[in-house]
């Protein structure tokens, strides 16, 4: 009767500084436990410099590991699949997962002699996005919020049932990764280093720390690495000295595990030390191929030899593989003079969702705009708001690996110029977001990367460039002329205090409702560019003003203050989700002269100025001592347009201090509603006899107001009031809580 079978171990191996051959003891450990009929399972932990991968290359059916996906991304769904909409209210940590870590390991292409095999988990898909998926994922956000502590325990006892052996390479120094991979994860630990002060010293500081925080009888194997006999005298200085320091965690390879004996220690260090072979610091070929079976001084049976140390005697030599075999792995291995000039072999990143472009989005910030909130923050506004845009473009592609989208993670701004690097990655990317803020505004190299990309695409830049308002500008503020006349997107709002407040700080909130509309829009409107420069210039019309009015509905929504920015927002997402044009499709200008010239191009393409207004006046410069308000309305009457106006009714304006500014809300009259419901039929003559007795020849200007008869009367009122009504009041309730209201409308002006 074949019993349960016993659960595996996980086994970590770390260095304190690199280059100590850790990875190459890990590789040629996993060969010596699958030839003896082991299911071994490799994860390469070292996220910041992943390389395992390499020691693997000839046995991985795609070895770039550019479509393989590992452990990166396995974090970041595990988080999001234990995370709620609710901001603060995560769901509760459970002991199983949502996720599982065999789902992204992959299987070598060997065939060993007995049962045994080896599987792989790497870092994560090595494409241009790597290195921001490993540097903005929250590890404190996924431990105290997430509960990834039980989530990542949960997680190793799956694989201890499944697996004999979990090898796992960890990061080096000292990191929240290479915490989880020396204390929480392992059941033993396989630390190597070189024979010198740093590596020793910090070596064993990490091992005390471990051994502090796991069970005293946690084992501790310390690997001495890289000795060359070339200085005897060094040598055994050295390995004096690290014989001495590791000895405190060695009393479970005594034969009497009562107190520290350096004499009982000898056995082990003589097994266990390392020799440096030059061979293997050009490739990275396991010794299990190369090393001649039987001979004592060589990697493959140091390694053999602490296979017997840490098994306790079950494994302790590697079964042979037929020469032919092994030459020809050592082959796959071998540089070849085609391979260094030629990369047509390694497996391109996937394209982006315009093939002659390597980047959707170059995202320009200000990286004093990204840095995190509050200290036990480690992501920044940036990063959370880019980060949410790729996840509703993907929605919109399909997929998220094709929504290529390129940010600087470096820290280089200032006075430093513009690197080669990033001028190439602004010239191969389809589109430019720049996020405007003050810091934005104040750094020079933001302002060369918006000028280097509207100077390389200035024959072709018609809604190529993107601004996100981060946070409010001075008045005096001076934006670079390369971002303006462009859509943006305003990521700020005022308070009851009408302060400004940046959305999602520290963290987006569920009930910021604009701040995920805003990214909604964005998305739409970027997928929507790429889409039609996919298509080519016929996805470009042109209209012509002389026949907008023909097939197309076109609106000009009049630019507003900053307290009725989203309720303008509001009225046209409804109108362009009904089919209406609605200008200006980028902002105005500020200085009068050129706002008048752009303004009077726009609506000459329309057929309706709609104009919303608060108590407050707006930016009066000294060029509009008028304010804009009035500016757009005289240009808009001057056009002969039809005008519609709203206000809130309840609006005093005995407060408005502006004395231009109440005139013009004042000419909005509302109508009292009368005491009796006059009948459908009454209602409507009595409108048609007043609407008859006004014949202007100019066109009607058409007002909003909040307060109203009923429904019947205000339709009655739109089917019987001729084009050329003098004064068509038209009421009905907020045309921005009722958005179909003012479509139809539109639909009758």
């Amino acid at each position: 009767m074949i019993g349960p079978k016993t659960p595996g171990t996980i086994i970590t191996f770390y260095s304190y500084k690199g280059g100590t051959g850790r990875t190459m003891a890990l590789a040629n450990f996993a060969w010596v436990l699958a030839s003896n009929d082991k299911n071994v399972l490799l994860i390469d932990w070292d996220l910041e410099a992943p390389g395992l991968h390499r020691y693997l290359r000839p046995f991985l059916v795609d070895p770039e590991l550019q479509s393989t996906r590992g452990l990166i991304d396995f974090v970041w769904d595990l988080a999001a699949k234990k995370m709620t909409p609710a901001g603060d209210n995560m769901s509760p940590p459970s002991e199983t997962n949502p996720v599982s870590l065999e789902d992204y390991a992959v299987g070598l292409d060997w065939n060993f002699a007995g049962e045994g095999s080896i599987a792989f988990v790497p870092a994560g898909r090595q494409d241009e996005d790597y290195p921001q998926r490993v540097n903005t994922f929250d590890w404190d956000n996924f431990y105290e919020r997430l509960g990834g502590g039980k989530l990542l325990h949960a997680t190793g006892e799956q694989l201890r049932r499944d697996y004999d052996y979990i090898l796992i390479d960890s990061r080096t120094g000292v990191s929240d990764t290479s915490g989880i991979c020396t204390v929480q994860m392992p059941d033993l630990l396989v630390i190597g280093f070189t024979l010198n002060h740093q590596s020793m010293r910090g070596a064993a500081a990490v091992a005390a720390s471990v051994q502090k925080q796991r069970e005293l009888d946690f084992r501790i194997y310390p690997v001495p690495t890289r000795l060359e006999n070339a200085e005897t005298d060094k040598l055994e200085s050295a390995m004096f000295f690290g014989k001495r320091m590791f000895a405190p965690f060695l009393s479970h390879v005594q034969p009497d595990q009562k107190g520290i004996d350096l004499r009982q220690q000898e056995t082990y260090w003589a097994d266990v030390s390392t020799p440096y072979r030059t061979f293997y610091a050009f490739e990275e070929a396991p010794a299990a191929f190369k090393d001649q079976p039987g001979r004592h001084d060589t990697i493959l049976a140091s390694i053999e030899r602490l296979s017997r140390w840490i098994t306790n005697g079950e494994v302790s030599t590697l079964k042979p593989v037929d020469e032919a075999r092994c030459q020809a792995v050592i082959t796959a291995y071998t540089f070849t003079t085609d391979e260094v000039p030629n990369l047509g072999s390694v497996p391109a990143p996937p394209a982006s969702l315009l093939p002659t472009y390597d980047h959707d989005i170059f995202v320009s910030y200000a990286h004093v705009d990204d840095e995190p909130f509050s200290p036990g923050q480690s992501t920044g506004w940036v990063t959370t708001f880019i980060r949410l845009l790729k996840n509703e473009l993907a929605q919109r592609v399909g997929r998220t690996e094709e929504v290529r989208i390129w940010f600087d993670s470096l820290t280089l701004r200032g006075d430093h110029a513009i690197t080669a690097e990033i001028a190439v990655k602004l010239e191969r990317s389809a589109t430019f977001l720049a996020i405007l803020s003050p810091g934005y505004l104040a750094s020079e190299w933001c302002q060369d990367e918006a000028r280097l990309f509207t100077q390389h695409f200035a024959s072709d830049l018609v809604r190529r460039v993107f601004v996100v308002e981060k946070a409010p500008l001075d008045d005096a503020a001076v934006v670079p002329q390369e971002l303006t006349r462009h859509r943006d997107y305003r990521f700020w709002y005022l308070d009851r205090n009408r302060q400004p407040r940046t959305f999602a700080r520290p963290m987006p909130q569920q009930e910021e409702i604009e701040y995920f509309r805003q990214i909604g829009d964005l998305a739409r409107d970027v997928y929507g560019q790429l889409r039609a420069m996919r298509a080519g210039p016929a996805a470009h019309p042109t209209i012509n003003p002389a026949s907008s009015s023909v097939g197309v509905a076109t609106v000009f929504l009049a630019e507003v203050t900053d307290d009725l920015e989203f309720r303008r927002l509001e009225l046209q997402r409804y109108l362009e989700q009904q089919g209406v044009l609605v200008l200006p499709e980028t902002s105005l200008p500020p200085a009068r002269a050129q706002f008048e010239a752009a303004l009077d191009s726009d609506l000459a393409r329309c057929q309706v100025f709609v104009q919303l207004l608060g108590p407050m006046p707006g930016k009066m410069p000294p060029d509009v001592p008028e304010g804009y308000g009035w500016l757009q309305l005289d240009l808009a009457r001057r056009r002969g347009l039809h005008v519609l106006q709203w206000r809130n009714p309840e609006l005093d304006l005995a407060d408005i201090e502006g004395p231009r500014h109440r005139e013009l809300l004042e000419s909005l009259k509302r109508y009292k509603r009368p005491h009796s419901k006059p009948s459908r039929a009454r209602s409507r003559r009595r409108w048609h006899r007043r609407f008859r007795q006004h014949r202007p020849a100019q066109p009607a200007t058409v007002r909003l107001s909040s307060s109203t008869p009923s429904r019947g009367m205000a339709r009655s009122r739109l089917r019987s009031a001729p084009r050329s009504a003098a004064k068509p009041y038209w009421r009905s309730r907020s045309a921005l809580a009722r958005p179909k209201r003012c479509v139809s409308i539109l639909s009758r002006t």
